[in-house]
Order: C-alpha cells, then sequence, then structure tokens
C-alpha cells in the first residue's frame, strides 16, 4: 500500500495498523463440547437470575462428571465469597470495613504443590501434554 501511495495510484480509506498482543488467544484451543455445554448453561442460569430480579449473585454448575441432564444449577450470593477487612487511614483513627473476597492460599505441604515441585525440571524443558485428538461439538 505505501508504494502505491507514493506513486499516487492508492485509492481506497485512509489504513492505521493497530498492534494488538494475543497471547492467551493465540494458545488458546477451540472449545471442547463440554466448554460449549457448560457455557450455555452458565448463561441460562445468569438468564434466570436476572428474570427473577436477583442481583449479587453468580450461577452455578455442580455435578459436572454427570451427563448434562443431570448438572445440578443455583445461584450463589457473591457476599458468600467475601469478608470484612478492617483498615484504618491512621493510626488511633476508627477503622474502615472494606469488602473483600477471601483469599485462597497454596497449600505448599498438600500433594498438588509436592507434584509441582518434583516435576518442575521436567514441565520446563519438555513438552507434556495431552492432546484429545479432533474436537467434536456434537455428539456424547
Amino acid at each position: 500500500m505505501n508504494k502505491r501511495l507514493k506513486e499516487g495510484t492508492y485509492k481506497g480509506k485512509k489504513f492505521n495498523a493497530i498492534c494488538l498482543f494475543f497471547g492467551y488467544q493465540a494458545r488458546g484451543s477451540l472449545p471442547s463440547k463440554f466448554d460449549c455445554d457448560y457455557a450455555y448453561v452458565l448463561g441460562h442460569v445468569c438468564y434466570h437470575i436476572l428474570a427473577t430480579g436477583l442481583n449479587g449473585y453468580m450461577a452455578t454448575v455442580t455435578n459436572l462428571k454427570s451427563p448434562v441432564n443431570k448438572w445440578k444449577c443455583g445461584a450463589a450470593p457473591i457476599s458468600a465469597m467475601m469478608t470484612v477487612k478492617r483498615w484504618s487511614q491512621n493510626s488511633g483513627s476508627t477503622s474502615i470495613g472494606r469488602p473483600v473476597i477471601h483469599p485462597a492460599s497454596v497449600d505448599l505441604k498438600g500433594k498438588a504443590y509436592e507434584l509441582l515441585r518434583q516435576n518442575a525440571q521436567k514441565f520446563l524443558m519438555e513438552d507434556i501434554y495431552r492432546n484429545p485428538g479432533p474436537l467434536q461439538y456434537d455428539g456424547p
């Protein structure tokens, strides 16, 4: 295009390139049938939460190892995941409560962390992944 602009032969609209980083999107794969079903059901639950006039709730789906018709749908208040943390602007002043999401700590003595620690070098240097084959959007 630049060459044609200089020559005066470009008749198109003004073009501005925009650089954009697609890191996670480029590394991600197409959604599986499970991903599609799960997202659809979450959206359906969200509709029912809104239709009943609730707000401050999060859609939940449990029993995910079972077939879709056995999944359990619900709504959990976001406040159930929160606690009030007290803080004050300076010493001696009245403390103010601020809602925060419960922090989740990593159990450094747990099995998951031990597995990571034992295999950290292998995970770093080798291609360790599972390829389930082509994705299907229909069927079991």
